[in-house]
């Protein structure tokens, strides 16, 4: 969904316009706050933060919100009464759009029959304004008429191929063919480089075209920033793209990626360009750990879309693998789950075409993909997923091999939240025997072990090794990561557990909620991690008589877990269980 948040103020009244574009998704209503929204709300209050929250409520101004489904705008607005129907442009306003974009006269008759071939629609309209105008005086509305007539069985081409769009209109899609492919084809003979970069931008998420990412395709092929620049410029030029206020990011018409797309299936082209966007967005994705966040979520779009561009050669899957690899990584440390599984089904996939099932690669994908499975409650799957990695990469004992290491760190994990206390107690400590003596105590590595196994420690009873474990691992990680990071806060929240259960709930409870606000803040709130603290939290709240916090604060939580988790997971169910208790014994005083 194209969120466009463009703020028009009239200085004269103070009114201000917020326009959504474009809002054909409704779950995109409901996603988490970002961090700098999450800023400004207050952690402690019970409020809805999704998208549609944060549009703003104001007798000074208005909110115009624009989409193809009448469902979706129902749902938004919440009146049948509020809803305009826009019907496809009419002659004197498509006139009136048409003598803007050319500003120069024209022939009425002339334009009224332009108008109807492309079917009145505002895109195809500034199109063909936006040629002519390009090739005045030379090129006219009757001339560029008559090129369109000429240019019809190369049309009829590129709508037999259909891309499945399922929401876009066949009689648009005909029209913008019709001004797509003069422009195209006009660009490609003059200035062949501009479609050139069209046809590798089509393969991008239409929205938000990093301009670093595309001058690496002119780096890569020797070619100077003056050379994108010009095509950056006749592009737009041509209605076919557009540039934002910074001139750094891109966007693209849906019907003009859609025909470019088409053309490149068409001219068995569209390999190529699946073999040169992967490149490129394959040297710039990369992992998911919390340092490269910022670069991860500028990308994540264009990185998922990957998913449909598996290539043939398998040169290029190799690539492929790595782009959803880490794209699978940063959805799940994002808290995503779900769509975290589907990318590294496909990088399973790959790694398994690529190197075969007794790979280190294949048995890092199947690690991955143990996490994910961990992180929805899938517990006994996980458990599977390691141990396949481990047997299929041969060197199940062999702890010094990093890989193995990181496999047994997880395996030990699984094995805690299946209840196998002793089997997973006996790995971490091998884990962290080796991590000592080969990084040292201060390592990342190291000190998530140290809170992995105060974790087991602390279910097994060993409440006083295990507050050492983690008072040391915390220690360390404010030292090493800084206070906001989330090893650091998993820390702080589990210390609040330990000392919890040691029934030092006032000292419980002041560092549950330093941990809960501080994952509020940086990871937003329906994180699984802040829901997680939440429910902790809400536990030592009740622990202090603080009764009607903790069910003010378990009743959001299992709100917010059934929606982020599901109904089923085990998070979800424990928050569940939870509410009934403590609201059953509220009724019973």
């Amino acid at each position: 969904m194209n969120m466009v948040n463009r703020w028009l103020s009239n200085e004269q009244h103070g009114q201000w316009v917020m326009i959504i574009d474009n809002a054909d998704d409704l779950s995109a209503f409901s996603r988490s706050p970002t961090n700098s929204q999450a800023k400004e709300v207050n952690p402690g209050a019970i409020v809805d933060n999704s998208v549609f929250n944060c549009i703003p409520q104001s007798s000074n101004g208005s909110v115009v919100i624009t989409s193809r489904n009448r469902d979706v705008a129902f749902r938004l607005t919440g009146s049948h009464s509020d809803i305009v129907k826009v019907d496809p442009m009419d002659e004197e306003n498509a006139l009136s759009l048409l003598r803007k974009k050319l500003r120069v006269e024209f022939c009425r008759d002339e334009a009224i029959e332009l108008l109807g071939a492309i079917d009145f629609m505002p895109l195809a309209i500034s199109q063909a304004a936006s040629y002519i105008s390009r090739r005045a005086p030379r090129t006219t509305i009757a001339t560029y008429m008559r090129d369109l007539r000429q240019g019809e069985e190369s049309r009829k081409r590129l709508l037999k191929l259909d891309f499945g769009d399922t929401r876009r209109d066949g009689t648009a899609s005909n029209s913008i063919l019709l001004t797509w492919q003069m422009s195209f084809e006009h660009i490609r003979k003059n200035r062949p480089t501009a479609t050139q970069l069209l046809s590798l931008m089509s393969l991008f998420d239409r929205q938000g075209i990093p301009e670093f990412v595309l001058i690496d395709y002119y780096k890569n092929h020797g070619r100077p920033n003056s050379e994108f620049e010009e095509d950056i410029e006749t592009l737009a030029a041509y209605s076919l793209i557009s540039v934002d206020r910074d001139g750094d990011l891109f966007d693209m018409h849906r019907l003009v990626q859609f025909s470019t797309k088409t053309w490149l299936g068409l001219n068995d082209e569209l390999e190529r360009w699946k073999e040169e966007y992967i490149t490129i967005l394959g040297a710039h994705f990369p992992d998911g750990n919390y340092e490269n966040w910022k670069a991860c979520e500028r990308l994540f779009p264009h990185a998922e879309a990957v998913l449909s561009y598996r290539p043939m050669n398998k040169r290029y899957l190799e690539d492929w693998w790595i782009i959803l690899s880490h794209a699978s990584e940063y959805a799940e440390t994002k808290g995503d789950h779900f769509r975290a599984e589907i990318l590294i089904r496909a990088s399973l996939e790959a790694a398994e075409t690529c190197f075969g099932k007794q790979h280190s690669d294949t048995a890092l994908t199947l690690n991955r993909f143990g996490i994910i499975l961990k992180n929805q409650g899938r517990y006994e799957e996980s458990e599977a997923m390691y141990r396949q990695a481990l047997e299929g990469y041969g060197k199940m004992l062999d702890m010094e091999n990093d890989l193995v290491r990181s496999i047994n760190f997880n395996l030990g994990n699984v094995l805690c939240m299946r209840q196998e206390h002793a089997e997973a107690e006996t790995i971490l400590r091998q884990v962290l025997e080796v991590y000592i003596q080969k990084y040292g105590p201060e390592h990342r590595k190291t000190l998530d072990t140290f809170t992995a196994l105060g974790i087991v420690l602390y279910e097994r009873g060993n409440l006083e090794e295990a507050e050492a474990m983690t008072i040391q691992a915390l220690e360390g990680c404010r030292k090493v990561l800084g206070p906001d990071h989330p090893s650091t806060l998993l820390s702080l929240g589990h210390l609040s557990d330990v000392l919890a259960r040691q029934k030092r709930y006032e000292e419980a409870e002041f560092l549950s909620k330093e941990a809960w606000q501080t994952l509020y803040r940086v990871l937003g709130r329906d994180h699984p991690y802040t829901l997680s603290r939440m429910q902790n939290r809400a536990q030592i709240l009740y622990c202090l008589s603080r009764t009607s916090e903790a069910i003010a604060s378990l009743t959001l939580c299992l709100e917010l877990s059934e929606k982020k988790l599901g109904a089923e997971h085990p998070d979800t169910l424990l928050s569940r269980q939870w509410l009934e208790y403590i609201s059953a014994s509220l009724d019973q005083n």
